[in-house]
């Protein structure tokens, strides 16, 4: 689930990296899930709510890590069953 994520997070990265109109504030808002990945990690969420927990967490510190994402914004990027 983790490399599924992350994986289509690098795709919209790699995808707007030679975007100009960012003006320095990096490129972490095209962090969007193809609607596959995104129904996936809501099937998860709902069927296993506590695995998801860690899981979404471990997302949230690679965006981090990765793209120095902050961890609230990383989770806004996610389907809206994470957020609640």
């Amino acid at each position: 689930m983790r490399a599924a994520v992350l994986y289509d997070w690098q795709e919209s990265v790699d995808m707007f990296a030679d975007d100009q109109d960012d003006g320095g504030a990096g490129k972490w808002w095209h962090l969007n899930p193809t609607p596959s990945v995104a129904k996936m990690l809501d099937w998860y969420v709902r069927h296993f709510p506590s695995e998801a927990y860690g899981t979404i967490g471990e997302i949230q510190q690679q965006a981090h890590t990765k793209w120095d994402v902050p961890a609230a914004d990383a989770l806004r990027c996610a389907p809206p069953s994470t957020a609640s």
